[in-house]
């Protein structure tokens, strides 16, 4: 290529980096690393431009870009590691980034060593672009890296992506296939009497060709992003009459979110008839695995609330009046447990847990949305002397849920919950122990830049090696070490009680958050409290008021004085995007997992994609080919190529040679009527390609059509499969493309128009 079809070349491959990059918007709250990374994609891209102006192999100018991005990834690890302590090494870099990624929901929090991984990878798949569309001059295949953050932004995110973004993606791809086509008629014509490589017809030309190879794979990937959220492991509701499923919302989705926005705001307010705070819960996880904390199957129904399940002492009533500000959520927050609420529009409840959700038509998500209401809860406030010898209890419903602790726990919690509650004289105090441990300022600091997660990983992580982090972490490991121990438990997220204000109190985003709830018996579920930072425990979970009738636990922390009442810095559980749902707000609904049918009818609509893709792709461009909207040369010129790539289709093998030589030998082997479609096919391109004028009556559509059938007809049952679902002609400049990798730069381009 001239030295200007080089450099056009890297400014749109750079381009169409720049915006295959933007869908990571959406997965990570680090704009640094959406930024290093468009500029590296820039130094890579540019760089190899200026190795090809001097006309340096491929290999040469492939090698000396993986040798530049080595270099800055090396600084940026040893600069990770001078920040975290240098006996950090790369794989611990590498494996903590990992953690996040798999643990930590979208958007990620920011963090160093994911951002290096991350900017690692997405330069690799510039420097593939490159390779496809500079080197191997194969730029249509180039969608595959291109796509790729689309594609796993997609995978990744529960809802759909901002149509902007996919636009940018595919204009990008469609600039590239568009300048490659005028950079290969600037550099050659066919028609030897005129060069009309610059005229408008052509540029047209370029342009349409462009949106007919890259239309198919372009609906491919929408119809994708569109389908594959449908994948999760949130549970999905369902009517009992079976009307289809629709996503529950997993309340910790958005649980770290907004940890670090600057400002903060009120999301509610509330008042009690005792003027005493309260936790409004959102919902409850109750399934652990290595993975982490998430909710159940439930069922939902509708009418009056019954009894908090095991709850018979020391229960006060009280009543609270909710006025929601800025809060969307299919859940209704609430004080645990709620028995009775008054809630305009379609409500239910899951007698298990008592969590509240609409089951609105359409809209769930902002069904709490300028919201005011009034719940009647019965808040448990035991006796600390009397809990003291409580004992762990077995739940009413979901019994085997509430209480599992999975075989792949790993044994450092294990032991360290055990030596936890060493000597402890009570399920009770086992709690206890448990509680006082995590908030010992000592052991644990709190911070809102912790990974967040609560996978096996993440949790391992928190108790043995970094100590800090945030309410989930805390609330998690409770529940797992409590369960460990034998007492049922389960996570609840929703929001801290607040600042007063006057006579109400007022909640605001950074007031989200988790803690765990163990089951007594007599006493049904207990709110603990372990993250000392956010409030003191409750007093009948106090390690100090247990044993004021005890005797000491061995092992047992120190209890922490209770927290300022201030507002916390704490994450946001705002809620986003559901599936729609399609039930009345009478009728009863069934909850099942997401892991069936919809996940595995999202994966047959990823595999129907990729199979239809080559075959629309070979079927439009043979469509176009044929069509008779241009000029004669270019529709005998599309003839021949079209008759070339049948060929190849079928596995037949193309002639070097004058259109005449290729016309007789391939002749040669046909029935009299293709033969003679042949010979006149290729008596047609010689004039196209060398005679100043051409007679009228250029249509060979029939005569192609004459040739494709004969062809199809001699193959076997599985050639023509082939050359219907993976038709090779569009591998075939691609695999052109291999013989340039040892070739100069100059020459990458020689002998690709030769005898066709």
């Amino acid at each position: 290529m001239n030295p200007t079809a080089i450099m056009r070349t890297a400014l749109v491959l750079w381009l169409a980096a720049a915006a295959s990059v933007l869908p990571f918007t959406n997965i990570t709250r680090d704009r640094l690393m959406i930024g290093d990374a468009v500029a590296l994609a820039g130094v890579l891209v540019f760089l190899a431009g200026g190795l090809r102006l001097a006309r340096l192999r491929p290999l040469v100018v492939h090698g000396v870009q993986l040798l530049f991005l080595g270099g800055v990834l090396i600084v940026a690890e040893l600069q990770i590691r001078t920040a975290q302590g240098q006996s950090v090494g790369l794989r611990a870099v590498v494996d903590s980034a990992i953690t996040q990624l798999r643990d930590e929901s979208a958007p990620l929090g920011v963090y160093p060593p994911t951002r290096w991984l991350l900017v690692a990878f997405l330069a690799l798949l510039v420097i593939v672009a490159d390779v496809m569309v500079s080197t191997l001059g194969a730029t249509a295949w180039a969608l595959l890296p291109i796509a790729t953050p689309y594609i796993i932004t997609t995978l990744t995110i529960s809802g759909d992506l901002p149509w902007w973004q996919f636009a940018l993606v595919s204009l990008g791809y469609l600039a590239m296939l568009a300048v490659e086509a005028v950079n290969r008629n600037e550099e050659w014509t066919r028609n030897v009497h005129s060069d009309t490589a610059r005229r408008r017809s052509t540029q047209l030309g370029v342009w349409r060709m462009a949106l007919l190879v890259g239309l198919p794979a372009l609906l491919g990937s929408l119809i994708l992003g569109s389908a594959v959220p449908l994948i999760g492991t949130a549970p999905a509701i369902g009517k009992a009459s079976g009307n289809g499923p629709i996503q529950m919302q997993d309340p910790t989705i958005n649980l770290s979110k907004d940890l670090n926005q600057p400002v903060n705001r009120r999301v509610l307010t509330y008042t009690t008839s005792n003027g005493q705070p309260v936790y409004l819960r959102l919902a409850t996880l109750s399934v652990v695995d290595a993975s982490g904390w998430k909710l159940s199957s439930v069922s939902l129904l509708n009418g009056r609330l019954p009894s908090a399940p095991g709850a018979v002492l020391g229960q006060v009533k009280v009543t609270t009046h909710v006025t929601i500000d800025n809060l969307d959520s299919e859940y209704l927050p609430v004080p645990y447990s709620p028995v009775s609420f008054s809630a305009s529009g379609p409500w239910a409840y899951d007698p298990t847990s008592l969590m509240v959700l609409s089951t609105k038509s359409a809209g769930r998500l902002q069904a709490t949305r300028n919201l005011s209401y009034t719940v009647t809860s019965a808040i448990e406030e035991p006796n600390p002397t009397q809990f003291a010898q409580a004992t762990a209890g077995v739940p009413p419903r979901d019994a085997q849920i509430l209480s599992n602790v999975p075989a792949d726990v790993p044994k450092v919690i294990i032991d360290l919950a055990h030596q936890i509650t060493q000597g402890a004289t009570s399920d009770a105090i086992k709690a206890a122990d448990i509680q006082a441990y995590l908030t010992d300022p000592t052991r644990f600091t709190y911070d809102t830049n912790a990974p967040s997660g609560t996978g096996y990983g993440v949790l391992v992580n928190f108790l043995t090696k970094t100590h800090s982090g945030y309410c989930v972490h805390f609330a998690s490991a409770m529940a797992l070490m409590a369960r460990i121990v034998g007492i049922p438990s389960r996570v609840s997220v929703g929001f801290a009680p607040g600042t007063k204000i006057g006579n109400h109190y007022e909640v605001d985003v950074r007031d989200a958050h988790a803690w765990p709830e163990l089951y007594f018996e007599g006493y049904g579920w207990v709110r603990f409290e372990p993250t000392a930072a956010v409030a003191g425990a409750p007093s009948w979970t106090s390690l100090t008021n247990l044993q004021t009738t005890q005797p000491t636990s061995v092992g047992s922390a120190p209890a922490v004085a209770p927290a300022s009442a201030g507002p916390t810095q704490l994450p946001s559980v705002a809620g986003g995007p559901v599936l729609p749902v399609h039930e009345s707000p009478t009728a009863p609904v069934t909850i099942t997992t997401a892991n069936g049918l919809p996940g595995q009818l999202a994966l047959a609509l990823v595999v129907m994609v990729l199979l239809v893709t080559p075959m629309s792709t070979r079927w439009i461009i043979r469509r176009h080919r044929l069509a008779a909207r241009s000029n004669d040369r270019a529709r005998i010129a599309a003839a021949w190529r079209e008759i070339h790539d049948s060929l190849t289709d079928l596995g037949g093998h193309w002639i070097n040679g004058s259109p005449r030589a290729i016309g007789e030998r391939l002749a040669s082997r046909c029935d009299a009527e293709t033969a003679a479609a042949l010979r006149r096919v290729a008596h047609w391109v010689e004039l196209a390609r060398y005679a100043p004028s051409l007679p009228a009556g250029a249509d060979l559509t029939a005569d192609v059509r004459t040739i494709r059938k004969h062809w199809s007809g001699q193959a076997g049952w599985r050639e023509r499969a082939a050359a219907v679902l993976l038709p090779r002609s569009l591998w075939r400049t691609l695999g052109e493309g291999i013989g340039s990798l040892f070739r100069p730069a100059g020459r990458a381009d020689a002998g690709r128009t030769g005898g066709s």
